[in-house]
């Protein structure tokens, strides 16, 4: 019982104010070696690193997950909380797919670092290209060779030095975006692999707040979220990568329905550019939004807010089947962006003490529906079988937490019916 104590009050302890002031730093250092990509259809994930009281979360269907840091391969049980490594490393699986994040809290700012898989092909976008680098995360053992590809509004920056980037096996390499394009514009990287793969992170050396960008896919369909009620700022970063000018529908989703936000009823986007959008005046006062994007051609979407005294920045993420996320307290925000009511289940397993039993819910069409988790360390799990979004609203700051994959089968599971899901 001891024992759990301790957990419980290490869960609790990464959204505890009061933590270590200062911004989140990305240590450019070699992370965990891997010798694989997936171990029975489930994926390595990569982590960055955080300065400051940087802790790892981390959850699994099953008992454990693998922790490779440096030199060193552990086996740790499931739910995790504890101190992060001090480089980038891997989480592996063992038996089913982990969801891991690495978090810091700077009085009422808070950085959420979701732990992804490697892509050969992703793209970051930015609110401002000031403070602002790139980390690129090599979890193989195999070295990568990384095209960097900088747009602004007014197309493509020609930034010499970022084609033919090597970052070598199990290492880092930092590309410092505030030397490369003018500072105040909003920035996408896209991130290229000729050989190998590699998990790109922004991190945000500013001002107002910090916070850790993850990277998107390009594509015609794009579900953003969970914006937080009372949030200061809300702009809609896009970027065309293509050849043709992009015709963009933006749709915000509430727990009343769907409606268009003003000043996104016709948002076009000329080639190989980015755009900023103005969405401060659909933010709610009392409850998350989600946003849906759809364009005529592949672009790729992102949202920055603002708060009080923090900021976050929403990528478009895969939604899954079953999805996984440990927290300790929060808002559960469900997102249906599709035609039809959907039936969802979820469940919230406390570390200690009571949660929330396994619950059917319905959220209807083009609509969102939240509750309140309990203010302790437990692990969210929902299942559906449409296209439903899922985030935690985090109780400090404007932290986000997404649903990551929790497939005991260690896949995800997409649906071809719903272009939501990947």
């Amino acid at each position: 019982m001891a024992d759990r104590r301790v957990l419980v009050a290490l869960v609790a302890a990464v959204l505890a104010v009061g933590a270590t002031a200062g911004s989140a730093l990305i240590h450019p250092q070699r992370p965990a070696p891997a010798t694989s990509t997936a171990v029975g259809g489930a994926e390595v994930l990569a982590c960055p690193a955080l300065a400051g009281s940087a802790r790892l979360v981390a959850t699994a269907p099953t008992a454990s997950v693998r922790l490779r840091d440096a030199d060193k391969s552990t086996v740790l049980p499931v739910p995790v909380s504890r101190a992060a490594p001090t480089d980038p490393f891997a989480l592996l699986p063992v038996g089913s797919q982990p969801a891991g994040a690495v978090t810091v809290v700077a009085g009422a700012a808070v950085s959420w670092a979701t732990c992804d898989p490697p892509l050969a092909n992703q793209t970051l976008l930015l609110e401002d290209s000031a403070r602002t680098d790139v980390l690129l995360v090599n979890t193989d053992a195999t070295d990568a060779v990384v095209n960097v590809t900088v747009r602004g509004p007014q197309g493509v920056v020609d930034a010499a030095g970022t084609r033919g980037l090597l970052v070598p096996a199990n290492a880092s390499l930092v590309v410092p975006l505030s030397v490369l394009s003018p500072a105040g514009e909003p920035v996408a990287a896209e991130v290229e692999t000729t050989i190998g793969r590699v998990r790109a992170f922004g991190r945000l050396a500013g001002t107002a707040g910090i916070d850790v960008a993850s990277s998107g896919i390009a594509g015609t369909e794009h579900l953003l979220g969970a914006v937080p009620a009372g949030a200061k700022g809300l702009s809609l970063l896009l970027d065309n990568p293509g050849q043709t000018r992009a015709t963009i529908t933006v749709a915000a989703l509430a727990s009343s329905g769907t409606f268009t936000p003003a000043g996104a009823d016709k948002v076009t986007v000329a080639p190989g550019a980015v755009a900023r959008v103005d969405l401060s005046a659909a933010v709610s006062a009392t409850e998350a939004l989600a946003l849906r994007v759809t364009s005529d051609v592949p672009i790729a979407a992102s949202l920055h807010v603002t708060g009080e005294s923090d900021v976050a920045n929403l990528a478009s993420r895969p939604v899954f089947a079953n999805s996984q996320v440990l927290v300790s307290g929060g808002r559960l925000v469900l997102a249906n962006p599709t035609t039809s009511d959907a039936e969802v289940t979820f469940k919230a397993t406390a570390v200690e003490g009571s949660g929330i039993p396994a619950t059917r819910q319905t959220v209807k069409a083009g609509a969102t529906w939240s509750v309140a988790l309990p203010a302790r360390g437990v692990r969210v799990t929902v299942a559906s079988a449409v296209g439903v979004g899922a985030w935690v609203v985090l109780p400090v700051g404007t932290a986000v937490a997404p649903f990551q994959t929790g497939d005991q089968a260690t896949e995800s599971v997409a649906i071809d019916r719903d272009p939501f899901l990947r």
